[in-house]
């Protein structure tokens, strides 16, 4: 229903000197949004409850109440006169019916939607929203991804600083959002120093774009308190409704995981879920190979060692950190005379010990000549182990 209220809300207003374009206009919007939009179209104008079932017919009447008055009084009548007299006749119990003023109903409006340190949408209205996208998405079989933020260590600058202090870091951290995010993309205070986005039309590895770049712009911003200069990063997880179930019964729960786990694994990070089970069967991989990262520019070559191998994808040990959602190139050797270049995507990133990385990497997949190498050599290396 937000999005009706907001739409009858806009009509109300373009169209506030005329009633009749008003009229119109309504009309066709209240067919789009189905007979509910009557019920809340006099709970905006009038303050007043009307049952759904009975809203549509009432509007009727008062377009019609409308026309009759100012037919038997030679002059234009103004809609809200004539649906404040058909209200005080028709409905008794309506002693005193109220005409509500537009630009204040939208100030209303928008303080119970927003919140009023960061200007974001409130944790009521994330919800609300929430559950509107997912039902939208598994009715269209539509992309939609979840990303949650927290400022990492925030409890110190708030003792170091001051609260005053965390208030800027926050509103800044909002203002950084709002301006990386579309237009179509929801944020939200979810609570505290926590932030959400809930991004339609985004799979996995578009959220990590926006993700990565959000964490980067934290990073590298100064935030600036009197005198003060604060340096502060953020942590987030990320979760797709494709990867976890239509349902959408534990999306949030997911994603509050991968926070988690970005926390624990040393903060200033974005950890995407990544559901716990391996497709295709892995072979020990014990071979040196290189790594080069699409984004770049000097196309410089990172040494790893591979530890194991499917079809699908490749974990590596590196002391180089690739981030998440990384896309990459791979030159393996799988023998002596044969080697591959294979493309895929980072999807899982473990710190090991003595600063280095765990990188796991799927396979974008195809029917190039590498991918095929590839199958084969895992498959005659599954065959052994079978007939040992």
């Amino acid at each position: 229903m937000e999005n009706c209220r907001e739409a009858i809300l806009s009509c109300l207003l373009k169209h506030a000197a005329d009633d009749v374009g008003l009229v119109s206009a309504l009309q066709l919007l209240l067919e789009e949004h189905g007979r509910q939009s009557y019920s809340e179209l006099f709970k905006m104008l009038g303050d007043v409850s009307i049952p759904i079932e009975s809203a549509a017919e009432e509007w009727e009447k008062v377009v019609l109440h409308w026309e009759k008055l100012s037919g038997v009084l030679g002059r234009k009548v103004r809609l809200q006169t004539a649906l404040l007299d058909h209200l005080s006749c028709e409905y008794p119990d309506v002693t005193i019916p109220k005409i509500v003023e537009l630009e204040r109903f939208e100030r209303l409006l928008n303080l119970s939607k927003y919140d009023s340190l960061t200007g974001l949408l409130n944790r009521n209205n994330f919800d609300e929203t929430l559950r509107h996208e997912v039902a939208r998405s598994s009715r269209h079989g539509s992309e939609l991804s979840l990303l949650f933020l927290d400022v990492d260590n925030f409890k110190d600058v708030n003792d170091t600083y001051g609260h005053l202090a965390g208030d800027v870091v926050l509103m800044d951290i909002a203002a950084i959002i709002l301006r990386e995010k579309r237009e179509e993309d929801i944020s939200t205070r979810f609570g505290g120093d926590e932030m959400a986005l809930i991004l339609p039309e985004t799979d996995m590895e578009k959220g990590m774009v926006l993700a990565e770049r959000i964490r980067r712009r934290v990073e590298e911003h100064v935030f600036q308190y009197q005198e003060k200069k604060i340096h502060a990063t953020v942590s987030g997880g990320l979760a797709s409704l494709s990867i976890i179930g239509m349902d959408g019964a534990h999306f949030e729960n997911a994603t509050d995981k991968c926070l988690y786990r970005a926390k624990k694994a040393g903060k200033n990070r974005i950890i995407p879920f990544i559901p716990d089970q391996r497709r295709h069967p892995r072979i020990p991989f014990s071979k040196p190979l290189d790594i080069q990262c699409a984004t770049d520019p000097w196309k410089k070559t990172h040494k790893a060692e591979g530890r194991n191998l499917s079809v699908g994808g490749i974990f590596v040990e590196t002391s180089e950190l690739i981030n998440h959602a990384e896309l990459v190139l791979l030159s393996l050797r799988l023998n002596k005379i044969l080697s591959s270049q294979v493309a895929g995507t980072v999807v899982r990133v473990e710190d090991m010990a003595a600063r280095r990385y765990g990188i796991g990497v799927s396979f974008q997949g195809g029917e190039k000549k590498s991918d095929k190498e590839i199958h084969r050599y895992v498959d005659r290396a599954l065959q052994q182990v079978a007939a040992q």
